[in-house]
């Protein structure tokens, strides 16, 4: 199949100079030719704007630099032609909603699209920003860790013990001091501490790590606490593990919205509210979860954690989510996290317990290969059991067990 660009549209619009919206800013300002052509100022903030058949349409590039995506769909498999100042780049839309990842865009460039052979609907054209606040950043390694513990009596676990990792808030009383008492030695170290809030009421369904506080007042409360906490030290924050993706904990998404809203409090803090992973929910229901739960005020949402789905894999569920949260109208940029802690072999769809086959995976990366993905990292506490379940002996959830972690080893 041929997507090269044509050198010359059929037919170009007038060049129109876009207006910035924000770090990932998109084409907004631009009267697209075909069925929506009257279309105002936001037709590319996040709503849908068509290209006929045969026509294009060119703007100056004021928004970030970066790599330019572009999420919509078409009827034919050559239905986008992309051009960045003169220099022709191939990409399709072939599915019913799909996001292409194209080159390099600096501010000031044309950009040209055009519709070849059927309409082409944009839903969203812009770049992702990663985080200023993870540009040549070091993640924090807690020194008083599970894993650190027990490295500190046998040298196997040197290699889970020495890898930065998230630390769990998971009990209210404790949750504020533990993470005064984190920021304070990341920021002796210069480094990042990455932080798990999961207390939410009625946490895990009562699962295997059920608990959480009594009731929406006391979340209120510690997730002010937590906030006052971090204050204006720079900290990633992962919301409430499976908490929008469990059907039972829907009746909640208001709190976590609220979560997230006192979190983003914390001027220089990442938060990510979690978003299940790719064998759970399909693109469209997920996304409408995370909606419903206060995504579009996140840095963006978690993928994967403490679950073991390949980094391929899950980096083209969360590309597609991207292209569904904004063809749903999420007008702000908005990335993901990978939680890689566990995602080093493959383990069986619906096997979520110790699985025996599990093993480690790659370790943390502020530079994934996914423009949308702002970082892999530890999430998931490497040898910290799942819960009283999967393999014979495994003792509760968060309690570190040598025979799982030596597993995870591959020993």
């Amino acid at each position: 199949t041929d997507t090269t660009a044509p050198t010359t549209p059929p037919t170009t619009a007038p060049t129109t100079p876009a207006e910035g919206s924000g770090p990932g800013s998109v084409l907004a300002g631009v009267d697209l030719p075909g069925a929506n052509a009257a279309a105002d100022a936001e037709a590319w903030n996040g709503q849908a704007g068509v290209i006929a058949d045969g026509t294009s349409t060119s703007v100056v590039w004021e928004g970030a630099p970066g790599t330019l995506s572009v999420a919509g769909s078409s009827a034919c498999a050559d239905g986008l032609a992309l051009t960045l100042d003169g220099d022709a780049l191939a990409a399709t839309l072939p599915t019913a909603l799909d996001t292409v990842t194209t080159g390099a865009v600096a501010t000031g460039d044309t950009v040209t699209l055009a519709a070849e052979g059927c309409d082409l609907s944009i839903s969203w054209i812009g770049t992702h920003a990663r985080p200023a606040l993870l540009a040549d950043a070091t993640l924090w390694t807690n020194p008083d860790s599970q894993a650190a513990a027990a490295a500190a009596s046998d040298p196997t676990f040197a290699d889970l013990a020495s890898v930065p990792q998230g630390t769990w808030l998971t009990d209210a009383s404790s949750a504020p001091q533990l993470a005064s008492s984190a920021v304070a030695a990341a920021q002796a170290a210069g480094e990042i501490p990455s932080f798990v809030v999961y207390m939410a009421p009625g946490r895990d369904c009562g699962g295997q790590s059920a608990g959480g506080v009594a009731g929406a007042d006391q979340y209120r409360d510690a997730i002010a606490q937590v906030t006052a906490a971090i204050g204006d030290a720079p900290a990633i924050v992962v919301v409430e593990p499976d908490s929008v993706s469990h059907t039972c904990s829907e009746a909640i998404s208001p709190l976590l919205a609220e979560a997230v809203e006192t979190l983003q409090g914390a001027p220089n803090a990442l938060v990510y509210l979690d978003g299940g992973h790719s064998a759970w929910h399909p693109a469209a229901e997920q996304a409408r979860r995370l909606l419903g739960a206060g995504v579009a005020g996140a840095d963006g949402f978690a993928l994967n954690v403490s679950n073991f789905r390949s980094p391929s894999e899950i980096e083209a569920y969360g590309d597609e989510l991207v292209a569904v949260l904004l063809d749903e109208g999420v007008t702000e940029d908005i990335g993901y996290v990978v939680d890689t802690s566990r995602a080093g072999a493959e383990v069986p769809v619906g096997v979520w317990c110790n699985p025996a086959e599990a093993r480690i995976g790659p370790e943390p990366d502020l530079e994934p290969p996914s423009p949308w993905a702002d970082a892999w990292l530890w999430v998931k506490l490497p040898g910290e059991s799942d819960g009283s379940c999967g393999q014979g002996g495994a003792p509760g959830a968060g309690v570190f067990w040598p025979d799982g972690a030596r597993r995870l080893l591959g020993l």
